[in-house]
């Protein structure tokens, strides 16, 4: 017989390929031995779905994300998906089709193009891209995805030498996830290192490495698991193999600040101010990250959290330990799918911060 969790499972499993759904399960009379069959039916999933999802924080404004696939295409269980993001700092839409188990079991194809902007402290951009990937699915305990990138991008607002990039760029991307739920965690852990191989032409000609390397631990403890601990780190590096690391561009160098980073500053405005002064392109060659946080549920629906958040972009590794601090609090409120969370940040470095406190509204978890 299926456990609830099985039920789930193969919920997601189903749902994954975008062409069924499971509609109902039951069980069959029992047989002489006392075993019963589970009759499971399937039925076509709908050819046509719709997500919308907005967020607001008081350093990056407000946003929105809508997206419309079109299930089973071809019938082959392909989707096509177009996505589009309307907020303050970013603007665009994506256009993909993706084939699920295309690179064999929980691993999709995936082929797309956008077209996107960004308006942020350090720079603006505006450009397209076309790419190809090989995803695996979030339900896998342990995975690895890759793929390629061709973008042009065009930079405004911006110091340094570099104005336009084409640049080609491929990735590898590992992961280890013990969690259950993503967009709230309470046990387990989740690893996972990319790697970024680039050619970038344009203004400048240059070869370059990103990688990053992220952790993640969850820990519930107490009376009736009403109290879970979560901890993040994050470093990353970028490394020219020709070329002047300089003119890496803008939106490949490394930013600390915002939702995602070191809540209570503005987002991606945390990096080494001593390069614009020096007319170098914005943005830090290293990155090093870290948060705390400790979460309270009340009761199924309502629940509490705070927060300690540490992260610097830097440019020498002796620079590294100069980080930039946040502290706050937060509540959360059950919507069975998510947490919806309400989270107010307070910057302890006056030097970096362009408010007394910031306010992040969103579904999930902040990681």
């Amino acid at each position: 017989m299926y456990s609830p969790q099985a039920l789930a499972r193969l919920r997601r499993d189903l749902a994954s390929t975008g062409a069924v759904s499971l509609a109902s399960t039951s069980l069959a009379p029992p047989d002489e031995n006392g075993l019963r069959d589970v009759i499971i039916a399937i039925e076509p999933a709908k050819r046509n779905a719709y997500e919308l999802g907005v967020s607001y924080s008081t350093t990056e404004g407000a946003g929105m994300q809508a997206q419309w696939t079109r299930r089973n295409l071809t019938g082959r269980a392909d989707s096509l998906a177009v996505a589009a993001t309307l907020a303050e700092m970013q603007q665009g839409v994506t256009v993909s089709l993706t084939r699920p188990h295309a690179a064999g079991l929980g691993h999709a194809v995936s082929w797309g193009a956008s077209a996107d902007r960004e308006q942020l402290e350090a720079y603006s951009r505006q450009g397209v891209a076309l790419f190809a990937s090989v995803d695996a699915s979030t339900r896998l305990r342990t995975a690895t995805s890759y793929g390629v990138r061709l973008s042009a991008d065009e930079y405004d607002d911006v110091i340094g030498t570099v104005r336009d990039a084409i640049v080609l760029s491929a990735f590898g991307d590992w992961r280890h996830d013990t969690t259950q739920f993503t967009l709230d965690p309470i046990d387990g852990s989740i690893t996972e290192l990319r790697v970024e191989p680039s050619v970038s032409t344009g203004d400048e000609t240059l070869g370059f490495v990103r990688a990053t390397a992220e952790g993640r631990i969850y820990e519930t403890v107490g009376a009736n698991n009403r109290l879970t601990f979560a901890a993040r780190g994050r470093v990353g590096w970028l490394e020219a193999v020709t070329g002047d690391p300089n003119d890496v561009p803008p939106d490949r160098r490394f930013y600390a600040g915002g939702g995602g980073s070191v809540r209570g500053y503005e987002y991606n405005s945390i990096y080494p101010k001593d390069r614009d002064l020096q007319g170098l392109t914005p943005g830090g060659q290293g990155l090093l990250e870290g948060s705390f946080e400790a979460r309270w549920r009340f009761d199924d629906r309502w629940g509490a959290a705070a927060f300690v958040d540490a992260g610097t972009a830097f440019d020498d590794w002796s620079e590294a330990t100069d980080l930039s601090w946040g502290v706050g609090f937060g509540a959360r409120y059950n919507l069975g799918f998510a947490p919806l969370r309400f989270d107010i940040a307070i910057p302890l470095d006056e030097d970096e911060s362009s408010g007394d406190f910031a306010l992040y509204i969103s579904l999930g978890q902040a990681f």
